[in-house]
């Protein structure tokens, strides 16, 4: 999946799961999960614009007391198809290994318990294929070294969670 899906995804997920402003939903995702995309408030605004002009999102506008207008964002029913095709689509891709991956983990709960599972073990695979790669690579000193150990930490730490959410789908049985 690349980027700017997985933006999209996240996106439209936070509307789908809390309908909120546009103030609300940029500030909600830039201290939350945001950050590890990228996603910049202006980012989120265009976005927002996108999905309306779509149809993927409607607004309802209110007027607070002293407030200016608040524009509400609801999901429409192509949100949700959109949103779930997104989240199909970008699972199937086993490796992203150019995306965080606590930000992709976080859009399975949707998926039947069959793609789920079958999706957290292309993403458990993949990483323990680099593991085993990077285990064979030839021992390096100063920077480098430092760097390949950062990455085979953090693959094992990645296996562990997916290995978690995996024994959990199963009823608590461990691989």
């Amino acid at each position: 999946m690349s980027l700017t899906k997985l933006r999209e995804l996240t996106v439209l997920g936070a509307v789908r799961d809390h309908p909120m402003h546009g103030y609300g939903l940029a500030d909600a995702l830039e201290q939350h999960i945001g950050w590890a995309l990228g996603l910049k408030r202006s980012a989120i605004y265009a976005m927002l614009h996108r999905f309306e002009q779509r149809g993927l999102l409607s607004r309802e506008t209110s007027k607070d007391t002293n407030y200016p207008e608040r524009h509400t964002f609801h999901i429409t029913d192509a949100g949700r198809e959109a949103a779930a095709d997104l989240q199909s689509a970008g699972l199937e891709d086993a490796a992203a290994p150019n995306l965080p991956l606590a930000v992709v983990l976080m859009h399975m709960d949707g998926l039947s318990p069959e793609a789920r599972a079958a999706a957290l073990r292309r993403l458990r695979d993949w990483r323990v294929e680099r593991v085993q790669e990077t285990g064979h690579s030839s021992d390096h000193d100063g920077a480098a070294g430092i760097v390949l150990d950062l990455i085979t930490d953090q693959l094992r730490l990645e296996i562990e969670y997916i290995d978690r959410l995996l024994a959990e789908d199963s009823g608590g049985d461990q691989l």
